[in-house]
C-alpha cells in the first residue's frame, strides 16, 4: 500500500488505556478486524460472502452510523475505519452485543487503504467521511481529508452511480468543502456529479440517517451540520 506522508490524524494518548489494556483490546478486537489483505478479499468476492454491496467508512468515531447502518442493511458488509482505540473499543463492543455479522473493523489509515484498493482496481459501493477533524488553523488544512487532492482517490475506489457522503458542523470546513466541490465539478472531466438544487439539500441528511455522537454535541452546542452527497460518474 502507498504511505500518506501528510496525516489527517494524529495520535493521542487514550485516557484510562495504559499499554497493557490497549493489547488486551487490540487481542479482544482482531476477530472483527480486517487487514486491507481481506478488505481485498471481501471486495473481490462479496458476493460469494453474502453480500451486495461494501460499504467503507473514514474515522467511524464511536460507530453511531456503522452500528446503524448495519443492522437495518443486513446484505451490506460495512467496515469501519478508525485509528482511535477507543472508538474501535465501543463499536467492537456494540457489535457483538447485537450480534452483528455485517460489519467489521479496520485500524489501518483509511487513505493507505484506498490506495491499495486503487492499486488493484477494486471498488466499494460507498464512501462514508462524517465529521472528520476539520484542522482548523490554517497551517494544518492541508491535513483536511475532503480535499480536491484526494476525490480523484476517493472517485478511483468507487463503483459508478454510488455515493461519497460527506458531512461537517464546521464553518470553515464548509466554505472549503464548498469550494473544492465547485471547483471539481467546473474542472474539464469531472469524476463526480452533485445534484444539489436549493439550501435543503445541505441541511437535510439522508432518509436513513441517525445522528452521531460529534453531531449531537455540535447540536447542543448551536451548530448546524452541512450534509454533502456526491455521486460516481
Amino acid at each position: 500500500m502507498q504511505k500518506n506522508t501528510i496525516k489527517s490524524f494524529v495520535f493521542t494518548r487514550a485516557r484510562g488505556l495504559n499499554r497493557q489494556k490497549i493489547e488486551a483490546l487490540t487481542t479482544n478486537m482482531s476477530e472483527k478486524t480486517l487487514s486491507f489483505e481481506q478488505i481485498a478479499q471481501f471486495v473481490q468476492n462479496k458476493t460469494q460472502m453474502g453480500f451486495e454491496k461494501i460499504i467503507f467508512e473514514i474515522g467511524a468515531g464511536y460507530g453511531h452510523t456503522a452500528l446503524h447502518y448495519a443492522k437495518n442493511n443486513p446484505t451490506t458488509l460495512y467496515i469501519a475505519c478508525e485509528v482511535y482505540v477507543k472508538g474501535l473499543a465501543n463499536i467492537y463492543q456494540k457489535l457483538c452485543e447485537e450480534k452483528l455479522n455485517n460489519l467489521y473493523l479496520c485500524s489501518t489509515d483509511a487513505i493507505e487503504i484506498l490506495h491499495g484498493l486503487a492499486k488493484l482496481n477494486l471498488q466499494l459501493n460507498g464512501l462514508f467521511i462524517l465529521y472528520p477533524d476539520p484542522w482548523p488553523k490554517a497551517k494544518h488544512n492541508k491535513r483536511r481529508i475532503f480535499s480536491e487532492k484526494n476525490l480523484p482517490l476517493f472517485a478511483s475506489v468507487l463503483h459508478p452511480n454510488c455515493p461519497l457522503l460527506f458531512a461537517t458542523d464546521h464553518n470553515d470546513y464548509k466554505t472549503w468543502a464548498m469550494q473544492t466541490i465547485i471547483s471539481h465539478i467546473s474542472s474539464p472531466a469531472p469524476l463526480f456529479s452533485w445534484a444539489a438544487t436549493s439550501q435543503e439539500y445541505f441541511n437535510n441528511p439522508p432518509s436513513w440517517w441517525v445522528p452521531t455522537k460529534f453531531e449531537q454535541k455540535a447540536i447542543k452546542e448551536g451548530r448546524s451540520a452541512m450534509y454533502i452527497n456526491l455521486t460516481k460518474k
